[in-house]
């Protein structure tokens, strides 16, 4: 039992309102297929994103959503890279027992800048909703 008298308790309320915690952000699971590096894709996602990047899939399924839900339960949301020039690129948002596409383009130039942040402005955007 730890003892505190009211000056200790009150410091620790004045602290904390001085210093709020930070609101937490969603956590965005990054699986690329082709193991290369997702820098771009993490740079520009942890504006808004708590960011895991997996290793762990040789390929991408419905199996791949339930096991990063069973693995990362505080997981938000899932991108999933397929291997090539042309990559398919597929992200879901994952809730309790459901999983609901938000955004799925085949990216034709490869990787872009542009096509990097208007994924996450899309998801951003669907993950406020």
């Amino acid at each position: 039992i730890v003892v505190a008298d009211d000056a200790a308790i009150q410091a620790v309320e004045a602290s904390l309102e001085k210093h709020p915690a930070p609101t937490p952000r969603p956590v965005l699971v990054i699986s690329r297929l082709d193991r290369n590096d997702a820098s771009a894709i993490i740079s520009a996602a942890r504006a808004t994103f708590e960011v895991v990047r997996s290793r762990q899939f040789s390929g991408h399924g419905p199996q791949t959503i339930n096991h990063v839900r069973n693995t990362i339960p505080q997981a938000g949301c899932l991108v999933m890279i397929d291997r090539g020039r042309q990559p398919h690129v597929k992200a879901v948002r994952i809730g309790k027992t459901s999983a609901m596409t938000i955004y799925e383009e085949t990216w034709t130039e490869g990787e872009t800048k542009a096509r990097v942040n208007s994924m996450i402005e899309t998801l951003n955007e669907q993950m406020k909703e």
